[in-house]
C-alpha cells in the first residue's frame, strides 16, 4: 500500500536499475503483462466491461523510429493539482491510410501547469502533430495564456482544436469509449509493446467501467 506505480516491489532485491532492466527483458520476451504479474504482483486481467486484452495490437518501433506514412495527432486532458486530484494526460497517435491508429507517445502526471505545459511543448516539438485537440473548460481558460506564452517561447506551433469550437465531446464516458472499442475489436488500434507506460495503460483500459 502506498507504493508508487512502477516502483520495485522488493527494492532490497530488485533496485530500480535492475528492475527496469528486467521489465524491458520481460516486455520484449513475453509482453508487458508478464513483468506486471511476476515482479509487480499486479496482473492485468484478460477481460473488462468495455475493452478486452486480446483487442490490443502490440507493435515495436522499427529501429527506434515510428511506423511510416502516419498523420500524427495529439490530444490533451488538463488538470491543475500537482501530486493529487485529477491527472493531466497528453497522448500522441498516428493514423495510417487504412484508418488504423498507432499510439506513439503518452504523458500522464498529477502535475502543476508549468510541468504539463512544458510536457505539451516537448511532445509537439518531437512528434510535430498536424493538430492538437483539447477540452477547454475553466482549466484551459485560466492556464491558456500561460500555455500560449510557452508555445511562443519554444516555437512549438501546431493547429489546436477545442471543445468550444471544432468539436463537442459527449459527456457520457461510455459513449466516448464505444467508438475506440469498436476500432480495437477490429484490430485497428496498435500499442507499443516496449513503452514504459504500456502496462499501466492496459490496466486502465481493462478496468474502465464508463462511470
Amino acid at each position: 500500500l502506498g507504493r508508487p506505480v512502477g516502483a520495485p516491489l522488493w527494492p532490497e532485491f530488485f533496485p530500480a536499475e535492475r528492475n527496469e532492466r528486467i521489465r524491458r527483458q520481460q516486455t520484449i520476451k513475453n509482453g508487458p503483462a508478464a513483468f506486471e504479474a511476476l515482479y509487480q504482483q499486479s496482473p492485468v486481467v484478460e477481460s473488462g466491461n468495455y475493452f478486452k486484452k486480446h483487442w490490443i495490437e502490440p507493435y515495436m518501433f522499427p529501429f527506434g523510429g515510428q511506423p511510416q506514412g502516419l498523420t500524427v495527432y495529439m490530444s490533451s486532458d488538463y488538470a491543475v493539482t500537482a501530486g493529487g486530484g485529477n491527472w493531466t494526460v497528453h497522448i500522441v497517435f498516428g493514423v495510417d491510410t487504412r484508418g488504423h491508429i498507432w499510439l506513439l507517445d503518452l504523458w500522464r502526471q498529477q502535475a502543476d501547469p508549468l510541468e504539463w505545459c512544458l510536457a505539451w511543448v516537448s511532445l509537439v516539438l518531437r512528434w510535430k502533430p498536424v493538430r492538437a485537440a483539447e477540452e477547454v473548460g475553466q482549466i484551459r481558460k485560466s492556464v491558456g495564456p500561460f500555455l500560449d506564452r510557452i508555445i511562443l517561447q519554444h516555437r512549438a506551433f501546431t493547429a489546436r482544436s477545442s471543445a468550444d469550437g471544432d468539436f463537442v465531446p459527449s459527456q457520457d464516458k461510455a459513449m466516448r469509449a464505444r467508438s475506440i472499442a469498436g476500432r480495437m475489436q477490429m484490430g485497428m488500434v496498435h500499442v507499443p509493446s516496449d513503452a514504459p507506460w504500456t502496462a499501466e495503460l492496459e490496466r486502465e483500459l481493462l478496468d474502465f467501467r464508463g462511470a
